[in-house]
């Protein structure tokens, strides 16, 4: 396994902010279909699959998000901008999922 993760590219090697949008909007896109077959699907194997899908759009829109924002903000502001950008992306996460989880007893979880 760390052959693999050792052999893959780096974000910061992709080179222009263009490619790396249009990653970010493909993994924008992907993520929620994705997450919306895996809720309503009831068959492991392609539950797993979905899963896979799922868990690429994550890192597109994740890591293609940060190598963004760090390109296009001045070197003097980019600590800053930064700790906010992570604190508004990662410390929304719990609030969301106290969300979705009172959303789930309400309506149940695959329509959540």
């Amino acid at each position: 396994m760390a052959w693999f993760i050792s052999q893959c590219p780096d974000v910061g090697l992709l080179g222009t902010r263009v490619l790396r949008g249009r990653l970010w909007i493909y993994g924008a896109f992907v993520l929620p279909v994705m997450l919306f077959i895996f809720a309503w699907m009831r068959w492991l194997p392609l539950s797993l699959i979905t899963l896979l899908g799922v868990g690429w759009g994550f890192m597109m829109v994740t890591n293609n998000g940060q190598a963004i924002v760090q390109s296009i903000v001045p070197d003097a502001l980019r600590g800053r901008v930064m700790g906010v950008y992570t604190l508004v992306f990662f410390g929304s996460m719990p609030i969301g999922s106290l969300l979705a989880g009172s959303a789930a007893q309400w309506i149940g979880e695959p329509l959540t």
